[in-house]
């Protein structure tokens, strides 16, 4: 829900001047999850270039600092809107380079991998809550108080930027983590969501009923 309000924040300004045209998405990453959500929408049309996309959605999966991040860079400074879903593999330099150092990874907040990774990650759980301007159209088109917790993320230090969305007072690993971040750069608008997201095993559940209450593995 909030991945898709989050692009339709992005599109607004296109909508108005191409209300007939389907909105060109690119998106690169592992969780085919994350995509069928996005296409739910039959207007959205996914393409496979960023020269093609009106918006993009990276998925822990950033270039690292060079000439392929420059380019993505200067798609963005050209108007592309770009929302980039932070993960356990985005390298810090990455998320600097494109921000100019506006958003910095400080720390993991990760729980061990093994048998008792899910007890282990509901130790991690924060509520969020929206923090930023009451006119943002995020504020009123998602039910922040029946949001979900948060558990692995990361810890990150914001220079640059406005911080959309937040964990609460209450959160066991750190008060007040940026969760959703906005800024400008250029004619464009980047979005960054701190929140790992992992499909984990689904073929495992489609199989066994025991699997199934057990509930998804590695999600």
């Amino acid at each position: 829900m909030i991945l898709a309000t989050i692009i339709v924040a992005l599109a607004t300004p296109i909508a108005l001047a191409y209300t007939d045209q389907p909105l060109r998405l690119f998106y690169s990453g592992r969780e085919n999850l994350v995509l069928r959500r996005l296409l739910i929408d039959p207007s959205t049309h996914r393409v496979d270039a960023l020269s093609n996309a009106q918006c993009a959605v990276l998925h822990d999966a950033l270039p690292p600092p060079g000439p392929e991040m420059e380019k993505l860079k200067g798609w963005v400074v050209g108007g592309m809107g770009l929302v980039v879903v932070l993960g356990e593999d985005v390298p810090s330099a990455s998320i600097a380079a494109l921000t100019n150092d506006g958003i910095k990874e400080v720390s993991q907040v990760e729980a061990a991998e093994g048998p008792y990774h899910a007890a282990e990650a509901e130790k991690l759980g924060a509520a969020i809550e929206y923090t930023g301007p009451r006119n943002d159209p995020l504020k009123g088109n998602i039910s922040w108080k029946s949001a979900v917790r948060v558990f692995e993320r990361w810890i990150l230090d914001v220079n640059r930027g406005q911080v959309l969305v937040a964990t609460d007072d209450k959160d066991p690993v750190h008060p007040h983590t940026p969760i959703l971040v906005k800024l400008e750069l250029g004619r464009g608008t980047i979005y960054v969501l701190n929140v790992w997201m992992r499909e984990g095993n689904q073929q495992e559940r489609m199989h066994s009923y025991a699997a199934l209450l057990a509930g998804v593995q590695g999600a």
